[in-house]
């Protein structure tokens, strides 16, 4: 068998010994890391009030058809009952049905 040189290349000095972060290195890095920080609590901020427009925007779809559906039929019952004698006005039903509730026997 023969024998082979190989010969072995030196390694760089910058991969043996890796360069030493400055001062001015470290406070740009700090600067960074307080902007990337500022950046997320202001994403944050953002997001929660987008949160909170979205569940007051749900209520708002729960809650707001049927309280305008009842003041339409309202609206409604109480002009035809000006032309109907036989109608009574809501006016008139609400005070019949509380006098009924209050003393029901």
């Amino acid at each position: 068998m023969s024998a082979t040189l190989v010969a072995i290349a030196p390694v760089p000095q910058a991969l043996t010994n890796p360069p030493v972060p400055t001062v001015k290195a470290a406070n740009a890095a700090h600067a960074d890391e307080e902007a990337v920080r500022e950046s997320a609590d202001r994403a944050a901020a953002y997001l929660a009030a987008e949160l909170r427009r979205e569940r007051v925007r749900a209520v708002l779809l729960m809650v707001l058809p049927p309280i305008l559906g009842i003041a339409l039929f309202i609206g409604i019952w109480a002009l035809v009952s000006l032309t109907s004698p036989q109608l009574p006005s809501p006016a008139k039903t609400w005070a019949s049905a509380v006098q009924v509730f209050s003393d029901p026997f």
